[in-house]
């Protein structure tokens, strides 16, 4: 076999058995049209590398037990951290992606550069420290908020942090902890995470959005991150839904993080606070109209609050209108909601769901399903992790390299 030849091989196979869980040379061989000899070899190749193990025996049809093989999380370890608007949270991974260990540190918005990443090193200390680990770390995936230059590790801005501008993360932490360092937009990450481990698994086509504190989304068209020419595609939360609406952070009127981002629903309930337009809301936070956060009105939607279950009801419209444009452009097979809003219940959601099927002509409705995240407050973290040991697998997540054979 060609060198080139045989690494596409080697790559279908390693991710063949990190997508199955187990699978055996005989199931290879069949699955993926490959030949059972240059299949053996191969599987020798990567045993001899460590990158997969034995996980016992199965039966078969020809009465000969059948080695099944997995992937050895034990191969390596990775360090991945969300840095959010709100949190820094880092988790340690093994390479088959399972959480060994977790760091997370509450921080706020209007924090000075220099005291986000310090707070960041020290997560990224801690879980290079950790006990917990199964192998030596060979690599460090950071994920941040707004527009980030992967190839070169530069987050150039993200309009929820006040003081971000320009800050080269990857050469910051290669310098701090002399490993490679991957530099991912967070929901991006957590994009990778459900294609890897969540409700993304078995599609080459979905948009996932973040709808949190901001509203991003990410975009995975044939089985890579799209970037948009300058690295700036998914910005959904400043698309314009509202001309004559409020002034957003980048400037502009009306856009979609105006009305229906965390940040949105806090300014909203606080002035009904104010205004005593929520007698649950004033209960839920003492009278203190600047305390009200997104999930106290999720709480309140919940008690039968009918100002909160309004307001939810027009966040998840709004939503939906933006996300049935986007799906009336790109066609995706699934739509995934993440962030922090998944959590604010029924309401939130059925509304997004509702203003899809209103929006969206019949055909591409029909073919579109609406998931909410599964994942856990970890998923941005554990994305980002991913991110670091993708090479490892020859899986490109960016759409300048797809392999081919690789599932």
């Amino acid at each position: 076999m060609r060198s080139t030849d045989r690494d596409g091989k080697l790559a279908t196979i390693l991710n063949a058995i990190r997508i199955h869980g187990t699978m055996s040379r005989t199931d290879i061989a069949k699955r993926y049209r490959i030949d059972r000899k240059s299949v053996s070899l191969l599987i020798d190749a990567l045993l001899r590398d460590g990158l997969i193990a034995s996980a016992g025996l199965k039966d078969s049809d020809a009465g000969r037990k059948q080695e099944l093989l997995r992937i050895n999380g034990a191969h390596s370890n990775y360090v991945g951290v969300d840095l959010g608007s709100t949190h820094v949270t880092g988790v340690l991974l093994d390479l088959s992606a399972e959480t060994l260990d977790r760091k997370r540190f509450e921080i706020r918005p209007d924090l000075p550069a220099e005291m986000i990443l310090a707070q960041t090193r020290i997560v990224v200390d801690h879980l290079l420290s950790s006990t917990k680990n199964t192998a030596e770390v060979r690599g460090i995936g950071i994920c941040v908020p707004g527009y980030v230059y992967a190839r070169t590790g530069v987050s150039v801005r993200a309009t929820s942090l006040a003081s971000w501008s320009n800050i080269r993360v990857r050469e910051i932490f290669e310098s701090a902890f002399g490993l490679p360092v991957s530099v991912e937009e967070g929901t991006r990450a957590h994009a990778v995470y459900e294609k890897w481990m969540g409700l993304a698994k078995f599609c080459d086509n979905f948009v996932l959005v973040g709808a949190g504190y901001g509203i991003g989304a990410a975009i995975f068209l044939r089985q890579g991150l799209y970037e948009g020419s300058n690295n700036k595609a998914g910005e959904l939360g400043h698309t314009v839904v509202k001309p004559d609406g409020a002034v957003c952070t980048c400037g502009n009127r009306g856009c979609l993080e105006t009305i229906a981002s965390g940040r949105a629903i806090e300014k909203r309930a606080s002035e009904a606070v104010e205004a005593g337009e929520s007698s649950t809301l004033r209960d839920l936070t003492h009278g203190e109209a600047n305390q009200v956060t997104a999930k106290d009105v999720a709480l309140a939607a919940s008690m039968g609050d009918e100002f909160s279950r309004a307001l939810l009801d027009e966040v998840g419209r709004f939503l939906g209108i933006a996300l049935a444009n986007l799906s009336q452009v790109l066609n995706p097979s699934r739509v995934i909601i993440s962030g922090g809003l998944k959590n604010a219940g029924s309401f939130f959601v059925e509304a997004v769901r509702s203003a899809l099927e209103d929006h969206l002509i019949a055909h591409i409705a029909e073919d579109l399903r609406i998931d909410v995240s599964q994942a856990g407050p970890d998923g941005g973290a554990q994305g980002a992790g991913i991110v670091a040991m993708q090479e490892l697998f020859g899986f490109p997540l960016h759409p300048t390299c797809f392999v081919p054979g690789v599932v």
